[in-house]
């Protein structure tokens, strides 16, 4: 009985430490946020939901919402709405009649500037462990922000502070920029400054973040979120340039001069960059080799806001594990783009790579002026789908070489036969000829699309390719048998090459297309993802279909043509 006890008591007190330490430390993180925020200059007191800001807050028409709104950000102190005073907030009855907080709060001690607490509704005792709020007053803030850039790498502010006290102000700080306090004069409670600003990192925004002051000589700091929106652009003039960019801070870049990294190795790569752009003028990265890792890589690996009047120029990126995603020049781009070209650009990735490209993935909107020249991407599936197709073609003619003599017989019969009727003055009809094609070449695009289009159907995409080269290799291998070498191999361009030229690569780029789409659907079960990837291979089924029916009228009124010509002549 004892053993049951203890056994049952153990985990009991085991829970209750541990829920009580837990408690305590989630408590005192959660106090310690709060108590964080309420120290800033803005109180927001909302009846109902959360609001980040307060353009949010005012969005939401359908709510009595109110703000305390003390500070000012660039000159502009927001009047609108529902907005209450330190006065108002001193007043019990705001709480209850306006704010309507009910009776679940403690209101005694908001006439001394407190904010509310929590009380316990049933005695009407406060709970413990509530910490007095202070409604901020805020004496020394910034008032107004005046910026001139000077030159490229300087900008001139010029802030007016408030400053009734006549503190004495040493520093304001500029996140991400440093500063020089030039000149400094107090009128009427009011601080104008001058200062010298110099970014440490470039880019479209910098918070003025806090300002440093003087009280009964003791340095003491006003925090700030004064926002200055002027762009900064780390220039990049060559490859020093390039390797001494910070790759995760997201910064704006301006390329002042083609750079070519011939020879160059340890490129710097996977670049989060905001803005990569040029003084107007096209510049080049050329000449790039790069190892990437097998998930999300590429030169740039992700671009935020814009790339404009940049050419990527002889890129080769190479992943020899068998399965990557998101692989290329510019792995995601999220932003604008204008004026870029890729030139000369190859990826070659194990048999399992799913989304490749110049652009791996593109969710920007504003896309413009983009040339692509001379891209091989998939480049190991149309080797693999390549192999297979030769393969087929031996086997063709292998088969043929090896057959019975009936079988010989036959297909040699079948041919003069054919030969003997056009010398005969037998006319192929052109038409019928057209429309067996087309109908042929409908039959091989739906089944490859079919393939494509599932996951099961996946594997036979590499059986067809592989019977198509084994029609090719038994046809070509049945005419030289026949006809002989000389007037074979005639006989084989003309009914065969013009036709062909065309025909297999249209094939194998549908196949490919296929391949990749299985890739895509395995590496994204998404169903919507899946609809549009589905939808993207019909549309370039139908554009290889369309090529196919070229295809066709190559080979019933050119190819027939010298067909007919070559028999009757020869």
């Amino acid at each position: 009985m004892k053993e049951k006890i203890l056994g049952l008591l153990i985990p009991v007190l085991g829970a209750i430490i541990c829920g009580y330490v837990m408690g305590k430390l989630v408590y005192k993180n959660y106090s310690d946020n709060i108590n964080n925020e309420l120290r800033s200059s803005r109180i927001y007191l909302v009846e109902n939901g959360k609001y980040d800001s307060y353009e949010e807050m005012r969005e939401d028409n359908n709510l009595n919402n109110y703000v305390y709104y003390i500070n000012k950000i660039n000159g502009e102190v927001c009047v609108q709405g529902n907005n209450l005073n330190e006065e108002q907030l001193k007043n019990k009855t705001i709480y209850i009649d306006t704010l309507k907080l009910g009776d679940a709060f403690y209101y005694d001690e908001v006439s001394e500037g407190k904010l509310p607490k929590l009380k316990n509704s049933e005695t009407g005792e406060l709970l413990p462990n509530q910490t007095d709020i202070f409604l901020p007053t805020i004496n020394i803030y910034i008032e107004n922000i005046e910026t001139l850039k000077i030159g490229s790498n300087r900008l001139e502010v010029q802030l007016t502070i408030n400053n009734p006290k006549i503190y004495q102000i040493n520093k304001v700080i500029i996140e991400d920029m440093e500063t020089e306090i030039t000149e400094s004069r107090t009128i009427s409670g009011k601080t104008y400054i001058k200062i010298n600003a110099t970014p440490t990192k470039y880019y479209d925004i910098y918070r003025v973040q806090s300002i440093k002051y003087l009280q009964e000589n003791e340095e003491k700091t006003k925090d700030t979120y004064d926002i200055i929106n002027e762009s900064f652009y780390k220039e990049i003039n060559k490859y020093e340039d390039w390797q001494n960019i910070d790759s995760e801070s997201y910064e704006n870049y301006m390329l002042l001069a083609d750079i070519d990294f011939k020879g160059k190795e340890n490129i710097k790569s996977n670049i989060k960059i905001n803005k990569l752009i040029t003084n107007g003028q096209v510049h080049t990265l050329k000449n790039i080799g790069l190892k990437v890792e097998n998930l999300s890589s590429g030169l740039i690996k992700e671009s935020k806001n814009l790339i404009e009047n940049i050419e990527f120029e002889n890129i080769e990126i190479v992943n020899e594990e068998l399965s990557a995603n998101y692989i290329g020049v510019i792995a995601y781009n999220n932003g604008d783009m204008n004026n870029v070209k890729f030139k000369d650009v190859n990826i070659s990735l194990g048999s399992n790579a799913n989304y490749i490209g110049c652009i791996a993935q593109n969710n920007g909107i504003n896309i413009s002026n983009i040339i692509l020249e001379n891209i091989m991407e998939n480049a190991r599936s149309y080797l693999i789908l390549l192999v297979i197709f030769f393969i087929g073609i031996i086997l063709g003619v292998i088969f043929v070489n090896n057959a019975k003599e009936a079988q010989s017989l036959q297909i040699s019969s079948y041919l003069n036969n054919f030969v003997e009727s056009v010398k005969e003055n037998y006319q192929i009809s052109r038409s019928k000829l057209l429309m067996k094609s087309i109908l042929n070449n409908l039959y091989i695009t739906i089944i490859l699309w079919f393939l494509g289009s599932t996951v099961i159907g996946f594997p036979l995409i590499y059986v067809v390719i592989g019977y198509k080269g084994y029609s090719i290799g038994y046809t070509i291998s049945s005419i030289i048998a026949t006809l002989g070498t000389g007037k074979g191999l005639i006989f084989i361009i003309s009914t065969m090459l013009f036709q062909s030229i065309i025909y297999i690569p249209a094939i194998l780029a549908l196949s490919v297309s296929g391949i990749k789409l299985y890739k895509l659907i395995m590496a994204d079960r998404r169903r919507e993802n899946i609809k549009i990837q589905i939808l993207k291979h019909t549309i370039f089924s139908i554009f290889i279909f369309i090529i196919l029916i070229i295809s066709s009228f190559v080979e019933a009124y050119i190819s027939g043509g010298l067909t007919t010509m070559l028999i009757k002549y020869c």
